[in-house]
Protein backbone atom coordinates (compact mmCIF):
# COMPACT_ATOMS: atom_id res chain seq x y z
CA UNK A 1 0.00 0.00 0.00
CA UNK A 2 0.76 3.50 -0.79
CA UNK A 3 -0.22 6.24 1.45
CA UNK A 4 0.51 9.89 1.90
CA UNK A 5 0.72 12.13 4.50
CA UNK A 6 1.64 15.92 5.48
CA UNK A 7 2.36 17.57 8.07
CA UNK A 8 2.87 22.38 8.34
CA UNK A 9 3.66 24.95 10.04
CA UNK A 10 6.63 25.85 12.31
CA UNK A 11 8.57 23.16 14.25
CA UNK A 12 6.14 24.16 17.11
CA UNK A 13 3.30 23.53 14.94
CA UNK A 14 4.68 20.10 13.68
CA UNK A 15 5.84 18.86 17.07
CA UNK A 16 2.37 19.69 18.12
CA UNK A 17 0.52 17.80 15.25
CA UNK A 18 3.53 14.58 15.82
CA UNK A 19 1.13 14.01 19.89
CA UNK A 20 -1.93 15.16 18.73
CA UNK A 21 -2.32 13.57 15.47
CA UNK A 22 -2.32 10.00 15.01
CA UNK A 23 -0.18 9.78 12.13
CA UNK A 24 3.41 9.61 13.13
CA UNK A 25 2.95 6.86 15.41
CA UNK A 26 1.88 5.22 12.84
CA UNK A 27 4.67 5.39 10.59
CA UNK A 28 6.68 2.58 12.66
CA UNK A 29 3.16 0.33 12.31
CA UNK A 30 3.83 0.08 8.44
CA UNK A 31 4.17 -3.39 7.19
CA UNK A 32 7.14 -4.11 4.99
CA UNK A 33 5.62 -3.48 2.00
CA UNK A 34 4.24 -0.43 2.10
CA UNK A 35 5.76 2.92 1.67
CA UNK A 36 4.82 6.23 2.50
CA UNK A 37 4.90 10.44 1.05
CA UNK A 38 5.50 12.77 3.84
CA UNK A 39 5.59 16.52 2.77
CA UNK A 40 6.59 18.80 5.08
CA UNK A 41 4.84 22.65 4.49
CA UNK A 42 7.14 24.35 6.91
CA UNK A 43 9.58 27.13 7.36
CA UNK A 44 12.09 25.63 9.52
CA UNK A 45 15.60 24.60 6.98
CA UNK A 46 16.17 21.28 8.86
CA UNK A 47 12.76 20.21 9.27
CA UNK A 48 13.87 16.87 7.04
CA UNK A 49 15.87 15.69 9.99
CA UNK A 50 12.61 15.16 12.19
CA UNK A 51 12.84 11.54 9.85
CA UNK A 52 16.04 11.14 8.48
CA UNK A 53 17.02 8.47 10.97
CA UNK A 54 13.51 7.06 11.26
CA UNK A 55 13.27 3.33 11.53
CA UNK A 56 10.95 2.66 8.54
CA UNK A 57 13.34 5.98 6.36
CA UNK A 58 13.81 3.16 3.59
CA UNK A 59 10.08 3.35 3.05
CA UNK A 60 9.68 7.04 2.90
CA UNK A 61 9.87 9.67 0.60
CA UNK A 62 10.13 13.03 2.06
CA UNK A 63 9.32 16.54 0.44
CA UNK A 64 10.42 19.74 1.81
CA UNK A 65 9.37 22.10 -0.53
CA UNK A 66 9.35 25.06 1.53
CA UNK A 67 6.39 27.14 3.31
CA UNK A 68 3.39 28.83 2.33
CA UNK A 69 0.30 30.44 3.92
CA UNK A 70 -2.95 28.85 4.61
CA UNK A 71 -4.41 30.99 1.38
CA UNK A 72 -1.46 29.89 -0.81
CA UNK A 73 -1.97 26.02 -0.46
CA UNK A 74 -3.74 25.02 -3.72
CA UNK A 75 -1.11 27.18 -5.54
CA UNK A 76 1.67 26.05 -3.90
CA UNK A 77 0.48 22.42 -3.88
CA UNK A 78 0.50 22.83 -8.04
CA UNK A 79 3.66 24.75 -8.12
CA UNK A 80 5.49 22.02 -6.12
CA UNK A 81 3.18 19.16 -7.66
CA UNK A 82 1.99 17.83 -4.32
CA UNK A 83 -0.70 15.40 -3.78
CA UNK A 84 -4.37 17.51 -3.31
CA UNK A 85 -6.08 14.85 -1.76
CA UNK A 86 -6.24 14.55 2.31
CA UNK A 87 -3.49 12.35 4.00
CA UNK A 88 -4.79 8.95 3.97
CA UNK A 89 -2.02 7.51 6.19
CA UNK A 90 -4.46 5.35 8.51
CA UNK A 91 -4.35 7.14 12.44
CA UNK A 92 -3.18 6.02 16.05
CA UNK A 93 -5.56 7.05 18.49
CA UNK A 94 -4.53 10.70 18.85
CA UNK A 95 -4.21 10.38 22.60
CA UNK A 96 -0.72 8.33 22.04
CA UNK A 97 1.27 9.51 24.25
CA UNK A 98 4.82 6.63 23.50
CA UNK A 99 6.05 8.84 20.85
CA UNK A 100 9.44 8.35 19.03
CA UNK A 101 12.42 10.57 18.13
CA UNK A 102 15.22 9.30 15.91
CA UNK A 103 18.39 10.48 15.92
CA UNK A 104 21.64 10.19 13.92
CA UNK A 105 23.43 7.23 15.38
CA UNK A 106 26.43 9.56 15.06
CA UNK A 107 25.07 11.95 17.78
CA UNK A 108 25.13 9.54 20.18
CA UNK A 109 28.25 10.24 22.03
CA UNK A 110 27.34 13.65 21.84
CA UNK A 111 23.84 13.73 23.40
CA UNK A 112 24.88 11.14 25.77
CA UNK A 113 27.49 13.52 27.24
CA UNK A 114 24.52 16.33 27.47
CA UNK A 115 22.52 13.94 29.18
CA UNK A 116 25.16 12.62 31.41
CA UNK A 117 24.07 14.71 34.70
CA UNK A 118 20.67 15.93 35.61
CA UNK A 119 19.76 19.12 33.53
CA UNK A 120 18.23 21.82 31.94
CA UNK A 121 17.44 22.47 28.56
CA UNK A 122 17.79 26.70 27.92
CA UNK A 123 16.47 27.52 24.34
CA UNK A 124 16.30 31.13 24.13
CA UNK A 125 15.56 31.72 20.70
CA UNK A 126 12.20 31.42 19.02
CA UNK A 127 10.89 31.42 15.51
CA UNK A 128 10.60 35.31 15.44
CA UNK A 129 13.47 37.45 16.46
CA UNK A 130 11.18 39.59 18.83
CA UNK A 131 10.02 36.21 20.66
CA UNK A 132 14.21 35.86 21.66
CA UNK A 133 14.95 35.98 25.16
CA UNK A 134 16.28 39.97 25.63
CA UNK A 135 20.04 39.26 25.81
CA UNK A 136 19.49 41.39 29.56
CA UNK A 137 17.67 38.73 30.86
CA UNK A 138 20.08 35.69 29.26
CA UNK A 139 22.73 36.09 32.42
CA UNK A 140 20.40 36.55 35.03
CA UNK A 141 18.23 33.75 33.92
CA UNK A 142 20.44 31.02 34.10
CA UNK A 143 22.63 32.09 36.84
CA UNK A 144 19.52 32.15 38.89
CA UNK A 145 19.04 28.17 38.33
CA UNK A 146 22.83 27.57 38.62
CA UNK A 147 22.96 29.28 41.77
CA UNK A 148 19.75 27.84 43.01
CA UNK A 149 20.25 24.33 41.67
CA UNK A 150 22.45 21.39 41.37
CA UNK A 151 21.73 21.02 37.75
CA UNK A 152 23.54 22.16 34.95
CA UNK A 153 22.07 24.28 31.68
CA UNK A 154 22.42 22.71 28.23
CA UNK A 155 22.10 26.09 25.63
CA UNK A 156 20.65 24.33 22.59
CA UNK A 157 19.57 26.60 19.16
CA UNK A 158 20.74 26.61 15.21
CA UNK A 159 22.38 29.38 13.20
CA UNK A 160 20.58 29.90 10.33
CA UNK A 161 19.16 31.87 7.17
CA UNK A 162 15.35 32.56 8.05
CA UNK A 163 14.97 36.10 9.78
CA UNK A 164 18.65 36.11 10.55
CA UNK A 165 18.70 33.96 13.20
CA UNK A 166 21.19 34.29 15.10
CA UNK A 167 21.95 31.88 18.65
CA UNK A 168 23.38 34.32 21.69
CA UNK A 169 26.52 33.48 22.93
CA UNK A 170 26.84 30.30 25.54
CA UNK A 171 27.70 31.75 28.93
CA UNK A 172 31.00 30.53 30.13
CA UNK A 173 30.19 28.61 32.86
CA UNK A 174 31.19 24.96 34.31
CA UNK A 175 27.88 24.44 34.56
CA UNK A 176 26.69 25.61 31.05
CA UNK A 177 27.15 22.93 28.39
CA UNK A 178 27.36 24.54 24.88
CA UNK A 179 24.92 22.38 22.60
CA UNK A 180 24.25 24.96 19.90
CA UNK A 181 24.04 23.30 16.00
CA UNK A 182 25.57 20.53 17.49
CA UNK A 183 22.22 18.59 17.89
CA UNK A 184 19.39 17.29 14.97
CA UNK A 185 15.80 18.05 15.32
CA UNK A 186 15.10 14.65 16.72
CA UNK A 187 18.64 14.73 19.46
CA UNK A 188 17.21 18.27 21.00
CA UNK A 189 13.74 16.55 21.29
CA UNK A 190 15.49 13.39 23.16
CA UNK A 191 17.16 16.14 24.98
CA UNK A 192 13.87 17.97 26.19
CA UNK A 193 12.40 14.74 26.95
CA UNK A 194 15.13 13.52 29.41
CA UNK A 195 15.71 17.30 30.90
CA UNK A 196 14.42 18.24 34.37
CA UNK A 197 13.03 20.97 32.76
CA UNK A 198 12.82 23.83 29.95
CA UNK A 199 13.88 27.36 30.12
CA UNK A 200 12.23 29.25 26.42
CA UNK A 201 10.36 31.76 24.83
CA UNK A 202 7.33 30.82 22.99
CA UNK A 203 8.87 28.56 20.83
CA UNK A 204 9.03 24.90 19.35
CA UNK A 205 10.73 23.86 22.24
CA UNK A 206 7.68 25.10 24.39
CA UNK A 207 5.13 23.28 22.71
CA UNK A 208 7.68 19.96 22.98
CA UNK A 209 7.88 20.92 26.37
CA UNK A 210 3.86 21.24 26.62
CA UNK A 211 2.71 18.00 25.46
CA UNK A 212 6.08 16.58 27.89
CA UNK A 213 4.82 18.03 30.54
CA UNK A 214 8.01 19.64 31.61
CA UNK A 215 8.58 22.43 34.44
CA UNK A 216 9.17 25.27 32.23
CA UNK A 217 10.11 28.90 32.46
CA UNK A 218 8.70 30.52 29.85
CA UNK A 219 9.40 34.06 29.21
CA UNK A 220 7.70 36.07 26.08
CA UNK A 221 6.66 39.60 24.80
CA UNK A 222 3.32 41.23 25.12
CA UNK A 223 3.05 40.39 21.67
CA UNK A 224 2.32 36.93 22.14
CA UNK A 225 -0.22 37.75 24.65
CA UNK A 226 -2.15 39.69 21.99
CA UNK A 227 -1.63 37.53 19.32
CA UNK A 228 -2.47 34.09 20.87
CA UNK A 229 -4.32 34.70 23.65
CA UNK A 230 -6.89 37.05 22.65
CA UNK A 231 -10.57 35.76 23.76
CA UNK A 232 -11.86 33.72 26.89
CA UNK A 233 -9.54 31.31 25.36
CA UNK A 234 -6.28 30.75 23.94
CA UNK A 235 -5.56 29.21 20.20
CA UNK A 236 -4.03 26.04 19.56
CA UNK A 237 -0.64 27.50 20.40
CA UNK A 238 -1.20 28.14 24.13
CA UNK A 239 -2.96 25.28 24.38
CA UNK A 240 -0.84 24.52 27.60
CA UNK A 241 -1.26 27.76 28.96
CA UNK A 242 -2.43 26.71 32.21
CA UNK A 243 -0.31 23.84 32.82
CA UNK A 244 0.50 23.82 36.20
CA UNK A 245 4.03 23.14 35.31
CA UNK A 246 4.99 25.79 33.56
CA UNK A 247 5.93 29.46 34.94
CA UNK A 248 4.80 32.22 32.77
CA UNK A 249 7.02 36.03 32.68
CA UNK A 250 6.36 38.80 30.42
CA UNK A 251 9.59 39.87 29.36
CA UNK A 252 9.34 43.44 30.87
CA UNK A 253 8.01 42.09 34.54
CA UNK A 254 10.89 39.24 34.84
CA UNK A 255 12.21 39.57 38.87
CA UNK A 256 14.06 36.87 40.79
CA UNK A 257 10.72 35.06 42.06
CA UNK A 258 10.06 33.71 38.58
CA UNK A 259 13.55 31.44 38.71
CA UNK A 260 12.30 30.45 42.44
CA UNK A 261 8.70 29.35 41.19
CA UNK A 262 10.57 27.40 38.43
CA UNK A 263 12.94 26.18 40.84
CA UNK A 264 10.40 24.94 43.33
CA UNK A 265 8.63 22.90 40.15
CA UNK A 266 11.88 21.27 39.41
CA UNK A 267 12.13 20.02 42.82
CA UNK A 268 8.62 18.60 42.13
Amino acid sequence: MRYYTEYGGGLGDIFNQIYRWGTYPMLECIAPEDHVDITFICHNPAIGELLQWHSKRSQFTIYTPGYCQPREIAEFKKQHQLPTCKPNLPMIPADVTDIHFFSNPEEADTLSAAMSEPYVVFAPSAGMQNRNIPDALLDPVQLGVLHNTPLRIVHVGKNYGRDYRVEPPVMQHDRVLDMVDKLSIPATAKLVEGSAGVITSHSALNILAWHLRKPQLLLYPQSVVDRHRMGPNPDEWMFGIEFPETTHCLFDQYTEQHVQRFVEKLNG
